[in-house]
């Protein structure tokens, strides 16, 4: 049988005992064996309370261009604290990227996580889709149920004697300051005023905010194709809230025969055009090696926000 180059990968990496405690969840590997990826959690059997490391592996020809997946704030159940991404070496003609996952459950029990779409461009700039399939983690609860009785919990009697009076008295006066703090707390904070609208900001709101930081940020100025990834994002993240679309994980052709089979009602011919030639001129930026000169920059940002606000403008009763 003949091996490939992620299951050599796999081999070294399931004899490691560096990582003993890691559980691979799902594999996936191109039909030529160009591309792998792999995707695996530490501890390899969580509790509710731990700290949960999801980590993603691609692994790929130097000739292949890899698009990292972009995470946002959740996967699934699990919420992201930190991501770290890094590159390194893996033979004299393939290159590895790893990106960890930081996260936290929220809920213990057996927690989905959907599928990871990896796009690449290889031969002629033709773009592909590596599926990394869905996969479960089984979170644990750190309170069994036998532990978590109330009668178990010693009563105030049983903490303090109370046949000595200077316990007695040390115990109220110290729940009475607690209690003058609190109260203290809440007459300062209720003289702050509540004017600040507490309103959740619509769908519309968060994308053009997450637009003018990336603007702030000034990424066009050192990587443009991280810009233009990061640009693309936001579209598509945007879209998905306001029509249930689920462009992140859609390549382009996909997204825009989706939208023109199945959203012809929320998307009108105007829609669809603009968001095709600024999805097409985008992925020549992040799939073909082309180098956008400021004006193509400015107008590939341009076209991102009237996506928004057209959309908003088409569609006023259907934001989230």
């Amino acid at each position: 049988m003949k091996s490939t180059p992620l299951s050599l990968f796999l081999a070294v990496v399931l004899c490691s005992p560096a990582w003993a405690d890691e559980m691979i969840l799902a594999t996936a590997e191109s039909p030529d064996g160009r591309v792998g990826a792999r995707f695996s959690v530490s501890p390899s059997h969580p509790q509710l309370a731990d700290t949960i490391l999801l980590t993603l592996r691609i692994d790929a020809d130097r000739t292949i261009q890899v698009e990292v997946p972009v995470f946002g704030d959740m996967l699934g159940e699990l919420r992201i604290l930190e991501t770290n991404e890094r590159s390194f070496e893996t033979g004299t003609d393939r290159e590895a990227k790893q990106i960890v996952l930081k996260t936290v459950p929220q809920k213990p029990g057996l927690l989905p996580i959907w599928p990871i779409h990896i796009r690449y461009a290889g031969l002629q700039d033709q773009v592909s889709t590596l599926v990394i399939p869905e996969s479960r983690i089984n979170v644990s609860s750190t309170v069994s149920p036998e532990n978590a009785s109330l009668e178990k919990i010693p009563t105030a009697y049983k903490l303090i004697d109370v046949n000595n009076r200077r316990t007695v008295w040390l115990f109220v006066v110290f729940g009475a300051l607690v209690v003058a703090g609190v109260v203290l707390f809440l007459l300062l904070y209720r003289r702050r005023g509540t004017t600040e609208d507490a309103s959740p900001l619509t769908a519309m709101e968060i994308a053009l905010k997450r637009l003018a930081n990336l603007l702030e940020d000034r990424l066009h100025e050192n990587d443009v194709k991280k810009f233009f990834v990061e640009l693309t994002d936001i579209v598509r993240w945007y879209i998905e809230q306001v029509s249930n679309v689920h462009a992140p994980e859609l390549t382009t052709e996909e997204f825009l025969r989706t939208i023109s089979i199945h959203r012809s009602g929320l998307f009108s011919a105007e829609m669809r055009e603009r968001l095709r030639v600024f999805l097409e001129a985008a992925d020549r930026v992040k799939f073909a090696k082309f180098q956008p000169i400021r004006e193509e920059i400015n107008a590939g940002f341009r076209h991102a926000e009237e996506v928004v606000m057209g959309f908003e403008h088409e569609n006023c009763g259907i934001t989230k």
